[in-house]
């Protein structure tokens, strides 16, 4: 199969030379400069197609892809033989050849077009899936950091305690009742902040928003997560987690642009009617111009913008059956999911 792709591709490739040749000989009427138009362009050509068409035609490691790919050349050769070479199909039906012929290419074309698209879906959800599993990694690491972190501070208080209420014995004998209270409010701060915050039960989900939380606070960023999911079942998790890092983090590269003490993200997850809500909403610095209820960049060069993702988001969206919404409200930038 190979074998004759190589050999239908590379007689689809040697037209090319050819024509050009015959198209050098009318004007010269010399056989000579057709022979001679054709080496210098088989060999140019041969150079290019090894150097750069080969190694491309290489990444179609799919056989569906292989099949679509030369049916093209393949058909041509068939074509070009049965018409020219071993009958005189073309100049006595000229007509039907004529329309035969760029059927079958826009067939093909299409047909390779549809396989492509299946493989690269394919592909593109086997890279979603690493890049979640390597997430999952991450944040499980950090997580067990922080457990520790927090096991080792509470050793600290409970080896403190016995001192505290002694203190606080002392203080309560001698009639400082406040001092008494305030050794106590500032014990249990102390405490509350040994606490590792979850948003959920569900672990991608909590992994995503406790990294960017992480993240916001390291960049002065307020960031107000509410989550209040039920029993309702999300949907696929890879997809939905792709949905929240994107949402997170354009909303996150849009704080950078302004002065920390302006920096804000509103972020809503929630059940409602047997549907999915998620809502972000953050001030921005460049006002986004809309294209196909898209936001885009205004500077090309701009990395740190609310153009950036936006379409996967739309895409993730709609493959899980949902609906998204991209909307300036005031001075402030809003994206609105329904799934």
């Amino acid at each position: 199969f190979l074998a004759l792709l190589s050999i239908t591709t590379t007689y689809l490739c040697c037209q090319i030379p050819n024509w050009f040749g015959l198209l050098a000989r009318a004007f010269n009427q010399s056989a000579l400069s057709e022979l001679l138009v054709r080496i210098l362009l088989l060999l140019f050509l041969g150079a290019l197609f090894l150097l750069f068409l080969g190694p491309l035609i290489s990444n179609l490691y799919s056989r569906h892809l292989l099949w679509g790919f030369g049916l093209i050349p393949t058909v041509y050769y068939l074509f070009d033989y049965m018409t020219s070479v071993y009958g005189d199909f073309w100049p006595q039906n000229s007509q039907t050849a004529a329309e035969f012929l760029p059927f079958i290419l826009c067939l093909a074309h299409l047909l390779f077009c549809i396989m492509y698209y299946t493989q690269y879906e394919k592909a593109s959800e086997a890279e979603r899936r690493e890049q979640f599993l390597g997430f999952v990694v991450r944040q499980r690491s950090k997580e067990f950091e922080a457990a520790r972190r927090s096991e080792q501070e509470v050793r600290l208080l409970r080896h403190d305690l016995r001192h505290l209420l002694n203190t606080v014995s002392l203080s309560l004998d001698a009639g400082d009742v406040a001092g008494a209270q305030k050794l106590l409010s500032d014990y249990t701060q102390t405490l509350d902040s040994t606490v590792i915050r979850r948003y959920c039960a569900n672990d991608a989900i909590n992994y995503i928003l406790s990294d960017y939380a992480a993240r916001s606070q390291t960049a002065d960023i307020d960031l107000q997560i509410s989550v209040a999911l039920d029993d309702t079942p999300l949907p696929d998790e890879i997809l939905l987690t792709s949905i929240l890092s994107n949402v997170l983090e354009n909303a996150l590269l849009a704080q950078l642009e302004l002065p920390e003490s302006k920096r804000s993200i509103e972020f809503v997850l929630k059940h409602s009617g047997g549907k999915l809500l998620l809502s972000a909403r953050n001030p921005y610095a460049v006002t986004p111009v809309f294209v196909d209820g898209l936001p885009q960049t205004t500077q090309k060069d701009r990395k740190n913008s609310h153009g950036y993702g936006t379409q996967s988001i739309r895409y993730m969206t709609h493959r899980l059956g949902g609906k998204c919404r991209f909307a300036l409200e005031g001075n402030l930038f809003a994206v609105y999911i329904v799934i």
